[in-house]
């Protein structure tokens, strides 16, 4: 009987113990930062730039911000465009793009996050093209990648 006892005692506390513990699961427990990308004082365009390759299928967030540090006060604007390709093929993220009209007072700011299915060996892409006159203009911008799945 005393050893009875002292096994469901001890079986008792170790679940007791455990009971306050993650169970580990098979994939990521929390979002992860897999990618940074950040170009400073930029006055032209930003060609199709590689911000990160996964090598197997994930779910990623894309969290982007554009801040505009001069403005011309002239009506034109910087787009900035993710794209990148999911089960479906090619997917843009663009749609609508991250805005920075040149009428804003410097420090205005285009955000957005973005959730992506991304095939693997293929890359998640970022570019910026303009409209109207931003001569003079200079802009920011910050782009992380998060694992989440």
């Amino acid at each position: 009987m005393r050893r009875l006892t002292c096994c469901v005692l001890v079986m008792l506390l170790w679940s007791w113990v455990g009971a306050g513990q993650e169970m580990p699961v098979k994939g990521l427990r929390h979002p992860r930062i897999v990618a940074r990308f950040h170009r400073s004082g930029q006055t032209a365009a930003i060609p199709p730039t590689q911000i990160y390759t996964p090598h197997c299928w994930g779910v990623f967030s894309v969290s982007t911000v554009m801040i505009l540090a001069t403005s011309n006060g002239q009506d034109g604007g910087w787009f900035g465009s993710l794209a990148f390709t999911n089960g479906r093929g090619a997917g843009n993220a663009g749609a609508p793009p991250y805005v920075l009209g040149m009428l804003q007072n410097p420090g205005g700011i285009a955000q957005g996050v973005t959730v992506v299915v991304q095939e693997p060996n293929r890359p998640l892409t970022f570019s910026t093209s303009s409209t109207g006159d931003v001569s003079g203009s200079k802009y920011d911008v910050f782009i992380v990648v998060e694992r989440i799945q």
